[in-house]
């Protein structure tokens, strides 16, 4: 057996200006085919732009900014390959890539594209790894919580007042997998359209001996 002394807790206030607190769970990244637009789950072609929409699930949270993004994969020799496409908030290479973003910072969109000399589109499964990091901005001041710890079954989170607005930032990162398309033309499509090219041409062999026929009859 044991026992405890009694033991008072005061309350514990969590300020999210001040400690890491993640708003990661208030981010989506997917790819897509324009701003505001649904996500987009076909592979991507070489030689194609690549839209990434980031969108916030909140409307207390409003992305002020996309600081960072960079692409990861395997270039043609197999060996690991990265490139900054965003970095302090601005493109990188002017006219590769561009921002845009929703006027109620509810969403931003990242077009670029993707080199094939620098990432291999033929690889069995090749894929990249899209990832940035966000500033975030909280309306109207950051927002602070306070643990409450007391007697009873009462003991719970609860939002309290905000604090200066000029402060009220956070950051927030994402992770985006895209896979790549081939461009090489798989045989069995090959097949295919040797078929096709094959009974469209039966078609117009048949349909100009009709034509023959029917010159002659008349």
């Amino acid at each position: 057996d044991f026992t405890t002394a009694n033991i008072t807790l005061d309350g514990a206030i969590i300020s999210s200006n001040n400690t890491a607190t993640s708003y990661d769970g208030y981010i989506t990244a997917y790819k897509c085919s324009g701003l505001g637009m649904p996500s987009d789950t076909n592979n991507l072609p070489p030689n194609t732009e690549l839209n990434v929409c980031i969108k916030s699930s909140s409307n207390d949270v409003e992305i002020e900014s996309v600081d960072t993004v960079d692409i990861e994969g395997f270039d043609l020799e197999g060996d690991e390959s990265t490139m900054s496409v965003v970095g302090e908030g601005s493109p990188t290479v002017i006219g590769l890539t561009s921002l845009a973003y929703a006027p109620d910072g509810s969403e931003a969109i990242v077009t670029t594209r993707v080199p094939v000399n620098r990432f291999d589109f033929e690889a069995e499964g090749a894929n990249i790894l899209v990832s940035g990091d966000l500033t975030l901005r909280l309306p109207g001041g950051t927002v602070t919580r306070k643990l409450l710890v007391g007697e009873g079954p009462s003991r719970g989170l609860q939002a309290t007042s905000v604090t200066d607005p000029d402060d009220a930032s956070s950051e927030a990162s994402f992770k985006l997998d895209v896979k790549l398309q081939s461009d090489i033309v798989e045989q069995e499509d090959i097949y295919a359209m040797s078929a096709a090219d094959d009974g469209a041409g039966k078609s117009f062999a048949i349909l100009g001996m009709l034509l023959v026929s029917v010159y002659a009859f008349w």
